[in-house]
């Protein structure tokens, strides 16, 4: 009568794989959910002109990146301007200070000169919690217009000046497709672990008879 001996038992380069994989998966999670918690939507309340007229919107803006996106704002008519709106940072002045001196031009151009300008000085520069409040420096916060290509300067004096107004912050909730990704990364760490599981109920030597 003879025996054979079979070893299911996995090896020490499949754990160390598994091992490595869901803590590659876990960092991604963390990395991806902690750089969005930076994220801030910032809105303008109760901002109005020395001319009568108003600003109103939102931007978003990285605290850790010191980016700003997706800028949204609308200024009103007044006595001295017609108003416009601003989806873009003001050149090299918008550029100069983030989170400190936030200034807005209409879109993204070569040339800046004559170019709408919006400021907005509000330290804005942490990770701002929801309800949180930033009041402005109503003493320079101002419309008026670059006066160079490259907006490093605006004329003075301005269109108009601001006499009230606050920054009222959000935090960016995660959007519909990262919970999807976070869903899937769980997905696969669960596949993972029946396959591992399952190799570990075939370890183990057997000693099985035949003739």
């Amino acid at each position: 009568m003879f025996y054979y001996r079979t070893d299911y038992s996995p090896s020490i380069t499949t754990k160390r794989n598994f091992t490595l994989m869901k803590l590659i998966i876990f960092a991604t999670l963390l990395f991806s959910t902690a750089s969005h918690a930076a994220l801030v939507k910032w809105t303008l309340v109760d901002f109005v002109f020395s001319d009568g007229g108003t600003a109103e919107g939102y931007f978003i803006f990285d605290t850790v990146a010191d980016v700003y996106s997706d800028i949204n704002i609308l200024t009103t008519q007044g006595d001295n301007y017609d108003g416009t709106s601003y989806g873009a940072l003001a050149g090299d002045w918008g550029n100069a200070s983030p989170g400190n001196i936030n200034v807005f031009t209409t879109e993204q151009l070569q040339d800046y000169t004559n170019a709408s300008w919006f400021r907005i000085d509000a330290d804005i520069d942490f990770k701002a919690q929801t309800g949180d409040i930033v009041n402005q420096w109503l003493a320079v916060g101002a419309e008026s217009y670059c006066t160079n290509s490259s907006c490093s300067s605006a004329a003075n004096p301005h269109y108009r000046d601001t006499m009230s107004g606050y920054l009222v912050a959000e935090a960016v909730p995660l959007p519909a497709s990262a919970w999807l990704f976070i869903s899937g990364c769980f997905g696969l760490i669960g596949i993972a672990q029946r396959k591992y599981n399952n190799s570990l109920n075939l370890t183990g030597a057997k000693d099985a008879p035949t003739s």
